[in-house]
């Protein structure tokens, strides 16, 4: 729902439903999208088969008067039929919404109590407010084989991405971060910005 200062609802009295389609879907992320209405992420099980499953990652944008911009049940974000799973999101300022995630093929219910598999991969995606995605299926922000957890990203002044996660290349969990263009060109911030050898350790 969308509430005002002085705390009356604005949409309606029990709030709208993001979506209705018959799978298990939690752990929503939620960012304005500065003109009133709102972005909201989930995590969506339309893999699901008991004992293991699958989580994709789908998306909603809501206006000011709580209709839906985008496809009924949501935007599909993500579908790599392993887990994926959401670090962030934030709004840029062009109107769109960034969101990030990692990826991990561990089955199971509990697969993220397991943060250091080696399978996992990072991940960021730019949508435009009208829902067209900048890269089909996202972009992977490193193809370092080592483990990779724990992603944020933001948007700059220029227009691209940054990003920076925990990485295990080197045997600590160390901070990396690179920049990206919507053309999908590395720019800028490369590398390693935190090593927990030294006196900065995580």
């Amino acid at each position: 729902n969308r509430i005002n200062s002085s705390g009356s609802k604005l949409w309606s009295t029990n709030g709208i439903v993001v979506c209705e389609a018959g799978t298990k879907k939690y752990m929503p992320f939620i960012a304005s999208d500065n003109n009133h209405g709102a972005y909201i992420f989930w995590h969506d099980y339309t893999d699901y088969y008991y004992p293991y499953s699958y989580c994709d990652i789908y998306a909603q944008h809501l206006n000011s008067s709580g209709q839906k911009l985008w496809a009924s049940d949501g935007l599909q974000v993500s579908n790599s039929n392993i887990h994926e799973w959401i670090g962030n999101l934030r709004t840029d300022s062009q109107g769109g919404v960034i969101v990030s995630w990692e990826t991990n093929n561990k089955l199971g219910w509990h697969w993220w109590n397991d943060v250091h598999d080696s399978t996992q991969n990072v991940w960021v995606q730019k949508i435009y407010s009208s829902g067209d995605k900048v890269w089909p299926g996202g972009f992977q922000i490193s193809t370092n084989s080592a483990k990779k957890y724990s992603i944020s990203a933001v948007g700059d002044s220029g227009g691209g991405i940054i990003a920076a996660w925990v990485d295990m290349r080197n045997g600590n969990a160390d901070i990396y971060a690179q920049g990206l263009t919507y053309s999908s060109t590395i720019t800028g911030i490369s590398g390693i910005i935190t090593d927990a050898t030294t006196s900065n350790p995580i």
